[in-house]
């Protein structure tokens, strides 16, 4: 119904509005209205306020949006180019890039808050989107950014 469209529309808070803008800068998005922002807006502040929650998962998401996975997916989908679990992990990768090139953390806490809760497989998915290693990225070995997906 549209109660249910709208209701899964609602405009999101302002917290975490620091992440917000990097994300929003490194990823591309294909808007068509404003409907599709508003929801894309609350799928990255769900996303980004369970970012060091390891069991965080596809089915949480649609939960939080209240939408079945298929619909779920054929939307994140048709506006991202990216499967559900593709966009949590691309968010994820993101927010680590972000804490190494800041150097606060070592790489194993950047695991923990960003919900990678295998250190290995962190380094592992990170090598494989930024073609480096976490700890060469955290020294400023980076060339440069990796095509938007």
């Amino acid at each position: 119904s549209i109660a249910n469209i709208l209701t899964n529309r609602s405009t999101p808070s302002t917290a975490n509005m620091q992440i917000w803008s990097y994300i929003m800068t490194v990823i591309s998005i294909n808007y068509s209205n404003t409907l599709d922002q508003q929801f894309l807006e609350a799928v990255k502040e769900t996303i980004t306020e369970n970012l060091d929650n390891s069991s965080f998962n596809v089915e949480s998401l649609c939960a939080s949006q209240n939408m079945s996975r298929s619909s779920f997916y054929n939307k994140l989908k048709a506006l991202t180019d990216q499967a559900p679990a593709d966009y949590i992990r691309l968010i994820r990768l993101k927010r680590a890039a972000q804490l190494l090139s800041e150097g606060q953390y070592n790489i194993s806490e950047i695991s923990d808050m960003t919900g990678f809760n295998d250190v290995k497989y962190f380094r592992e998915v990170f090598k494989k989107y930024y073609k480096i290693s976490p700890s060469g990225y955290s020294k400023g070995e980076m060339k440069e950014e990796p095509a938007k997906p």
